[in-house]
């Protein structure tokens, strides 16, 4: 029997990205489920004119949304692709290659699948600075795979074998800086919670994680040593590494602000949301999860 694909894709207001995507994979896998979050534009419109099917789901983080989707689809279809509104494959030849080997059940003894990520800031490719391409698991047995259950830098976990693709996905958000700060303001909240989670010891660590190739190599150095370092210090010292030591300097002007952006400004903001949660009493989670709600406006 010929194994059958489900895309996930969780949206709020995506209608600038979401046909792009779409167009792609719309003819390739059996199903495309959208979950939505409350769009007021034009996404859901989107979505079903190239017949997705769309469920509304109010959003907490990446993470639930997503481990519901999958629990939604897991029992109809055998592989997940994941993919985000605001991405697309560089060269669709590639994920095609890749796909028809999961239809012909050449994949039979794989259980995940990891694909190339890399990012374009404001129109311009990054390509130095030590993070990109990343290697992410994207595609996976349904049965086999779970987002992890955090508030950021989420990985797919798989249980089984994992093989690497060379396939490009490019993610390339097209809203503009103002969008991308204000995103990143959330992000650096969800974050906040994280690294307190990490500190105060209630994040544990997940087994499954060693299948994530990279991803597992970046939550070690962000466990074992980044969260050890004073705060404020913390991202200067990144900000070096990846300008000055992964040479992020060779990506121009806009290396520049994407480095200072993203490893500087947005790295001080995870940071101050840190500081301020500590500045009240919290001696167990509970306490903790009260103060980040108070502070953050997180139900952790």
């Amino acid at each position: 029997m010929q194994e059958k694909i489900c895309a996930i894709i969780l949206t709020k207001n995506e209608e600038i990205h979401l046909g792009r995507v779409l167009k792609q994979i719309s003819k390739l896998i059996d199903h495309i489920l959208i979950v939505d979050s409350g769009s007021i534009d034009n996404t859901v419109e989107i979505a079903k004119s190239y017949n997705c099917e769309i469920i509304s789901k109010k959003w907490k983080n990446y993470a639930t949304q997503f481990n519901y989707a999958v629990e939604y689809v897991k029992t109809k279809y055998n592989w997940i692709l994941r993919i985000d509104a605001d991405e697309y494959f560089e060269n669709l030849e590639e994920i095609v290659t890749v796909l028809n080997k999961i239809y012909s059940s050449e994949y039979s003894n794989i259980n995940g699948i990891s694909l190339n990520r890399t990012i374009e800031f404001l129109g311009h490719s990054m390509k130095y600075g030590g993070i990109f391409p990343i290697q992410v698991i994207r595609l996976f047995r349904s049965k086999y795979g779970l987002c992890e259950n955090r508030w950021m830098d989420e990985h797919i976990i798989v249980e089984g074998k994992i093989i690497h693709e060379n396939v490009m996905i490019i993610d390339n958000n097209e809203m503009g800086l103002e969008f991308w700060l204000e995103k990143h303001i959330g992000y650096a909240k969800r974050e906040a919670v994280d690294m307190l989670f990490i500190e105060y010891g209630f994040t544990s660590q997940n087994k499954f994680l060693k299948n994530g190739i990279e991803a597992r190599k970046k939550r070690i150095l962000k466990e074992n040593f980044y969260s050890k370092l004073p705060l404020f210090i913390r991202p200067i010292i990144y900000f070096v590494y990846r300008y000055i030591v992964r040479l992020g300097f060779l990506d121009g002007k806009m290396g520049f602000n994407y480095h200072f952006f993203h490893a500087l400004w947005y790295r001080l903001l995870v940071d101050l949301f840190i500081y301020k949660v500590k500045l009240t009493d919290n001696k167990n989670i509970s306490e903790l999860k009260v103060s980040i709600k108070k502070v953050l406006d997180i139900d952790a």
